[in-house]
């Protein structure tokens, strides 16, 4: 599978559909054992961060992993959640999260 990213001329920065990104223990069943997962993503969404996403898109870059064909997330989780509620919205162009590669040594936990 091929992943859906546009580079913006830097060398690691990518546009990325947050649809494509991996919140690990939200889009997969990993427990907290796993070295990514943050209980914080099943907090509830804050709607006016949301607007805020949606008016001003995702500032802040991510960082992102590759883990075969996947993009997982090391940090920004929330930011990638705020970004797919904002694209619900469904308001002018869809929101891309800005995402820089993470190495694979960054498995420790990222609170």
């Amino acid at each position: 599978m091929k992943l859906d990213i546009e580079g913006s001329g830097k060398r690691d920065l990518f546009l990325v559909p947050p649809e494509k990104l991996v919140v690990i223990g939200l889009d997969t069943e990993d427990e907290p054992e796993h070295p990514l997962y943050d209980a914080r993503v099943t907090l509830p969404i804050d709607q006016a961060m949301v607007a805020d996403v949606a008016k001003f898109g995702v500032v802040q870059p991510i960082r992102a992993r590759r883990n075969g064909d996947k993009l997982e997330v090391v940090v920004g989780r929330q930011r990638v959640r705020l970004a797919r509620e904002a694209n619900g919205i469904g308001t002018g162009d869809p929101i891309r999260v800005p995402t820089v590669n993470g190495r694979r040594s960054s498995d420790r936990r990222t609170r």
